[in-house]
């Protein structure tokens, strides 16, 4: 396909293409992380008008536009969820291509959908409903409609983008004020994207929480955060090469310096690798400094959103870049994929073994319950108690808030204990007051 026609294709087609594929993966495996878990929770209880923030992760607005009208499905919300996480991921890969195709034609968007995929952030994440590679579309995708002259898109795309991370803020801003300046962003709709935005991540928290659960993003900080290191804003830049993949890192870095990229339609072109690789590493810098000094937690996926960009990048010199007389470019690009591949490759099966084992404590939880004669039954005498890193998916299961499942085990209270092995759990039925 040649990069023109790549470029203009309708974007409902390849969403649809997403859909697809994400259906066709359910099968292999269903699974939730510990936030999406919570978003589900989250959703079922915005209905009920008893919507608590307070025990899980810290808020964020966009999953729950999917989470609260997929709470009609009943245990099937968390199935809904799933599908539009992994069409995501699979448009971030579409996205990166798409964008590469723009400046290195088709050998670039091989080239990027290859280094997407082989990076250590994309497989994991994806299976598991982060809300981070739906993330990482919405920006490739935004860049490609303001490359392609689509400023109202784009800036759609990127409203909804800083629905899932605060990172997104400054950089929506600073385009959305040039486009003001340009007069091709209209300033009332501007001004109302931007209330909506702040107005869904204050005051549904502020209600459910006292702004808790956003306070919650700069305390304890999960395993393998940059927080813990001990100089965080150097981690999260070697947190980029790592979960970015250091072959896309290096190639895209060298690539853009001695290419001929500058020319272009001015300082920022959209349409530039180099803008694409600043807005990268502007975005990763922007994620250290938070880390640094600003108490958060510096989660390797909290780069996500900058790697498509650098994906994209790499793909688009690679493919059009300059090399030695002689050397046919398609080797170039085949040798850079292969390097990918091979370096990513044990990491890949790693991620395919922890979305099993996630698999495995899922299904076990649900074997478990059913043992015990049913969610009903065990949840008569009042809420199940768990501990702290699977509450929320023993909420989800259990249909409870993720307050009540995070409390202390007390005599008599219902409760779940994880085993030593995935899929083993012990569950505590609990005594009821009436005897029953």
């Amino acid at each position: 396909m040649h990069a023109g026609r790549l470029a203009s294709s309708p974007g409902v087609a390849w969403t649809a293409v997403a859909v697809v594929v994400a259906l066709v993966s359910l099968p292999f495996g269903h699974a939730l992380a510990f936030d999406p878990s919570a978003w589900i929770v989250w959703g079922r209880e915005v209905w009920s008008l008893d919507l608590d923030t307070s025990a899980g992760p810290s808020w964020k607005p966009f999953p729950l536009l999917v989470t609260a009208p997929a709470a009609v499905l009943g245990d099937g919300a968390a199935t809904a969820w799933l599908l539009v996480a992994r069409a995501g991921a699979v448009l971030a890969v579409v996205g990166a291509a798409r964008l590469a195709a723009t400046v290195g034609g088709r050998p670039g968007a091989a080239l990027a959908a290859v280094l997407v995929v082989s990076s250590p952030w994309w497989l994991l994440n994806a299976a598991l409903g982060n809300a981070d590679p739906i993330l990482a579309a919405l920006v490739v995708w935004a860049v490609l409609a303001a490359a392609g002259g689509d400023v109202r898109t784009a800036f759609v795309l990127g409203a909804l983008g800083a629905l899932i991370r605060p990172e997104v803020w400054p950089f929506l801003l600073a385009w959305a004020l040039v486009q003001l300046r340009r007069g091709t962003l209209r300033p009332g709709p501007a001004v109302v994207a931007g209330a909506v935005v702040l107005a869904l991540w204050v005051v549904p928290d502020l209600l459910a929480s006292g702004l808790d659960s956003t306070r919650g993003a700069t305390g304890e900080a999960s395993e393998g955060s940059a927080k813990h290191s001990d100089v965080p804003f150097l981690t999260v830049w070697a947190d980029l090469g790592r979960i970015g993949g250091w072959t896309t890192l290096v190639v895209a870095v060298l690539a853009v310096a001695v290419g001929p990229w500058r020319g272009g339609r001015g300082r920022c072109d959209p349409a530039s690798p180099v803008t694409w690789l600043g807005l990268a590493l502007a975005y990763t810098l922007l994620v250290a400094a938070m880390t640094q000094w600003g108490g958060f937690a510096g989660n390797p996926r909290y780069l996500v959103p900058g790697l498509g960009l650098l994906a994209a990048a790499a793909g688009a010199v690679a493919a059009r870049g300059p090399v030695r007389p002689g050397v046919p470019r398609a080797l170039v690009v085949s040798a850079i994929a292969a390097v990918a591949v091979a370096t990513g490759w044990s990491d890949l099966r790693e991620q395919g073994r922890t979305v099993d084992e996630r698999v495995a404590v899922r299904d076990g939880l649900r074997r478990a319950i059913d043992d015990a004669g049913g969610r009903e039954r065990l949840a008569a005498c009042g809420p199940v108690r768990s501990g702290p890193g699977l509450r929320t998916l023993v909420a989800e299961t259990l249909r409870q808030s993720v307050t009540d499942a995070a409390r202390r085990p007390v005599p008599g209270a219902a409760g779940v204990v994880p085993g030593d092995a995935p899929g083993a759990w012990t569950v505590v039925r609990g005594a009821c007051p009436d005897g029953r």
